[in-house]
């Protein structure tokens, strides 16, 4: 009788053990995927921070390339406009006219495009 109670205490915990040993690694295994799944979901947003800081180099790249473009071309502009103006301004100057002279007081005088020229034809 001692020895049935013992050896159905025995099966009792060897099956508690079993059942244990099943959970635990059962638990184990779902931290593995877990870790896997964790780590992978890691890699693939470093990855998309990558890609991001790289799209953001390029487009800072392309934007400051643009940038000095059209400074040039604006510095360019502005070296024409000066030149279109003292070459206007010469001509105005050896005819004599303005044109306010020449169109009436119905049109704005040419001169106001060539500042320069406003103390020659408006005294």
């Amino acid at each position: 009788m001692v020895e049935s109670k013992l050896q159905e205490t025995l099966q009792r915990l060897e099956k508690q053990l079993e059942e244990e040993r099943a959970a635990r690694l059962a638990a184990e295994q779902d931290a593995k995927e877990a870790q896997k799944k964790s780590e992978d979901q890691t890699r693939e947003l470093k990855d998309q921070l990558e890609s991001s800081r790289k799209e953001t180099k390029e487009a800072q790249e392309k934007s400051e390339n643009e940038t000095r473009k059209l400074k040039h071309q604006l510095d360019e502009s502005r070296k024409e406009t000066k030149e279109l103006r003292q070459k206007g301004c010469k001509i105005f100057a050896s005819k004599k006219i303005c044109g306010m002279c020449m169109f009436g007081s119905t049109f704005i005088c040419l001169c106001f495009a060539f500042a320069c020229c406003l103390p020659l034809f408006h005294l």
